[in-house]
């Protein structure tokens, strides 16, 4: 595998800003108003203890970061706060909160050695490709395991250029691969729905085994339309992704039959920690508020 690439290729299409209606502006100023008057929230889903809102979390809180919650919901104010208020609790339960066990990568290390998950190359919107890669399973199923996921996401989303929201899935059940049972299967997909609105572009799944297939099946009824819709078995994505930067498997020119973890590994955090860092430059210069646009953040992109 060659270096990691660390903007989309040329010909890749560049993101556009999106234009509202003064209605939707509307309510995105309302709930804007309503989550900047969040005191405190819950340190976990179990706990009643509570604590106020972090530097990371107000961090987290992008005006597109508002958008994409209000566009899940169709636009409903209330529901839209409703479920930040539950991602936020989420977040700090798993350790996605100041000093949490997911803001390094120390603890699903041992997750990542075989080389199961992979970030690497954009598709031709400019997305990040996520791959997972079952057969390369080398732990027994645990929280660390879909902790690990949300990991790989995170660092996805820090990846993705200026406009950029969605990341792509790749997902190859090689060598008969069973995958993850169907409670953690749909675990993960209703966390990725609850937590991760609007953040899923195509999730292109090939070699499904017959059980997996079948798991699919009863999942996919329980998924709302615009999950399952987000949903490909098609096995040649080269129409959609620079075959430079894709996987042999799906059609492109890219071998990743190999995982090197010393040489991967050290690339892909060193990309997402500098670009994590100007990003966090930017914001403390804006003021370090609540509803910074992501724009706004990643302008570093055009210069």
């Amino acid at each position: 595998m060659t270096a990691i690439p660390s903007q989309p290729p040329d010909a890749a299409i560049k993101a556009s800003q999106r234009e509202y209606t003064k209605e939707e502006e509307e309510k995105y100023t309302n709930l804007l108003s309503q989550v900047k008057a969040i005191t405190e929230l819950p340190n976990d889903e179990n706990s009643s203890e509570k604590t106020a809102l972090t530097a990371t979390e107000k961090f987290w809180l992008t005006r597109e970061c508002l958008l994409r919650y209000l566009r899940a919901v169709k636009w409903d104010v209330s529901a839209a706060e409703t479920r930040i208020k539950k991602t936020l609790i989420w977040r700090r339960t798993i350790g996605l909160g100041e000093g949490g066990k997911l803001t390094t990568d120390a603890y699903i290390l041992p997750e990542q050695l075989t080389g199961k998950q992979l970030i690497w190359g954009y598709d031709n919107q400019s997305r990040p490709l996520w791959y997972m890669k079952p057969d390369r399973q080398n732990t027994e199923e645990s929280p660390r395991q879909t902790d690990h996921a949300y990991f790989m996401l995170e660092t996805a989303k820090i990846l993705c250029p200026r406009g950029v929201e969605t990341v792509s899935l790749l997902i190859n059940y090689a060598k008969k691969a069973k995958g993850p049972s169907l409670s953690t299967s749909k675990s993960v997909m209703y966390n990725l729905a609850d937590h991760y609105p609007e953040s899923l572009g195509t999730a292109f799944v090939i070699n499904l085994p017959t059980v997996v297939t079948w798991m699919f099946k009863i999942i996919s009824p329980l998924l709302d339309p615009v999950t399952r819709a987000k949903l490909s078995f098609k096995n040649d994505v080269s129409d959609m992704v620079d075959p430079s930067q894709l996987e042999d498997s799906f059609g492109g020119k890219l071998d990743m039959s190999t995982y090197n973890h010393d040489d991967y590994w050290p690339q892909l955090m060193g990309l997402a920690q500098e670009r994590k860092k100007k990003i966090h430059q930017r914001w403390t210069e804006l003021g370090e508020d609540i509803g910074i646009s992501e724009w706004d953040l990643k302008d570093f992109d055009e210069k």
